[in-house]
């Protein structure tokens, strides 16, 4: 196999092809990218007035786990075999 028939993690790369699995990568990404602008708006406005708690802290550490979550799906729903899609 050479570079351009494999992704980042060594699989077979496959184009996204199915409208569900365009739909499920752009459900993927939307939704956490959202989310990270409430949070971002959130902290700005707690450190503006100076009111940063462990709740945001909290709402930090979850973020990130957000993030992580949604790299991890993007590998795994844009990798799904031909025969495997409906």
């Amino acid at each position: 196999m050479d570079a351009s028939t494999t992704s980042l993690l060594g699989l077979p790369a496959f184009q996204a092809t199915s409208p569900l699995q365009s739909f499920a990568i752009f459900v993927n990404f939307f939704f956490p990218a959202l989310a990270l602008i409430v949070v971002i708006v959130r902290v700005a406005g707690r450190v503006a007035a100076r009111q940063l708690a462990a709740d945001d802290w909290l709402v930090c550490v979850a973020m990130l786990m957000s993030v992580a979550e949604t790299i991890i799906s993007y590998f795994c729903t844009s990798n799904i075999p031909p025969r495997f899609r409906l």
